[in-house]
């Protein structure tokens, strides 16, 4: 008796297909597309909360503010006697700063930035948001005058709040 004589075990046999193919295709693919729109949302996976835009810009501006970016947004332009004026924190930051940064969505960081940037990075989970955060660089020239200057950059971020690329100045 041949697999086409016996009814039962053919539907038995379509019936294991379908199990291994819904097991090991489809709920990894539904796992991975509810994954993927929680994060994209700024759904924090490992906190188990979503992060507010707020600490997303505060993330940024933290990164923004390390002595190693502030250096190198302001050591190119600096002359000799030049020094930089370092914010105490992110509250004097926004004080001097206000309405220095707002959440971008995908489609303007690619416009801004470039038509490719950041699609496979936020498909791919590598961050959530980017901010734009628009700040002046203070500085104390040789004679005591303090002076400032804008600088413009755009920090991704996860959705969990941390940055996790390299700014991108001066877009």
């Amino acid at each position: 008796m041949t697999a086409k004589d016996d009814p039962g075990r053919s539907k038995s046999g379509r019936y294991a297909w379908m199990i291994v193919f819904f097991v090991f295709v489809i709920c990894p693919s539904v796992s991975l597309a509810v994954v993927n729109y929680l994060h994209k949302n700024s759904y924090c996976i490992s906190q188990s909360r979503y992060v507010s835009d707020q600490e997303m810009i505060d993330s940024a501006i933290a990164y923004v503010m390390r002595p190693i970016n502030a250096f190198a947004a302001h050591g190119r332009g600096l002359n000799p006697g030049e020094q930089y004026i370092a914010y105490r924190d992110i509250s004097e930051f926004k004080e001097v700063n206000p309405n220095c940064c707002s959440v971008l969505s995908g489609e303007e960081v690619r416009r801004k930035v470039h038509p490719l940037y950041g699609s496979l990075d936020r498909i791919f989970g590598a961050y959530s948001v980017a901010v734009q955060v628009d700040y002046k660089i203070r500085y104390r020239t040789s004679s005591e005058l303090e002076l400032e200057r804008e600088k413009k950059t755009i920090v991704p971020v996860s959705a969990c709040g941390r940055v996790v690329l390299e700014g991108i100045p001066g877009y």
